[in-house]
């Protein structure tokens, strides 16, 4: 089955390549695929894909996120969106939490991580259930995060690098982003995929090619000033109210 599957993969590789060639976006390079289904990905969701890139964007993104992750912040806009009160200990773990979920949830998540080859897609159980479309997509995705780190893009606004990437996963896939109200966001990657892919929309949606237009350094700025300014603010809450929820796992 996992040749199979890595062959059918493959021919996806293909068409995404190609596309991406049409598209005046090409990557210069093949990257390496593998298929594990028993791979589990160090976030704990039930996750498609995943790449490890050159650079590790841990300290930008801390970089970024610093001022949320003060207590005096935290306890503000958790009582702003929620009406309730954070302990010390609740703005503990979540900064544990925060961090853990950049590289990965645990010593072993991180430990994993490493393992995978650099600019490598490592494609992972769910993969196999998806249609034809849906592989390419998820191709169209990876293969998106090395274009941008090819052109040495991905490093400077680390927020919005999943918003790009869905954005241009949307695009492929003849689908569009719509507005996903705030406050119907389940968790922190809902906020950095589908509402930034959102705002990616918003900002070149409408150029002659948003492919280029996403790897435009003034356009990634803009991008980035309006996510976080809107919408980044509510990262740190849903990260706190799922602490609430799973604070047996967050303790551990």
């Amino acid at each position: 089955m996992s040749k199979k599957i890595i062959n059918e993969a493959q021919k996806s590789l293909d068409e995404v390549l190609e596309f991406y060639e049409q598209q005046g976006t090409p990557l210069s390079y093949r990257p390496k695929i593998q298929y594990d289904p028993k791979y589990v990905c160090p976030d704990g969701e039930k996750t498609v894909s995943i790449i490890r890139l050159k650079r590790n964007m841990k300290r930008k993104s801390i970089d970024a996120m610093k001022g949320m992750l003060s207590g005096e912040y935290l306890r503000e806009a958790y009582f702003k969106f929620y009406r309730a009160e954070m302990s010390d200990e609740e703005i503990k773990a979540v900064r544990t939490t925060f961090m853990r979920s950049l590289e990965g949830s645990s010593n072993n998540g991180r430990e994993a991580l490493r393992q995978i080859p650099l600019r490598t897609i490592i494609l992972m159980n769910p993969y196999e259930e998806l249609d034809r479309g849906r592989r390419n997509a998820t191709l169209v995705h990876e293969v998106w995060h090395l274009i941008e780190e090819e052109r040495h893009v991905i490093y400077e606004f680390p927020m919005i690098v999943e918003g790009t990437a869905q954005y241009a996963e949307y695009i492929f896939s003849g689908a569009k982003p719509f507005p996903i109200p705030i406050e119907e966001c389940r968790n922190a990657a809902s906020v950095l995929y589908g509402v930034a892919a959102y705002v990616v929309q918003e900002a070149v949606g409408k150029t002659s090619n948003p492919y280029r237009s996403m790897l435009n350094l003034e356009k990634r700025e803009e991008i980035n000033a309006k996510f976080v300014s809107q919408y980044a603010s509510w990262m740190m809450p849903l990260v706190a109210k799922e602490q609430r929820r799973l604070v047996t796992i967050f303790r551990q």
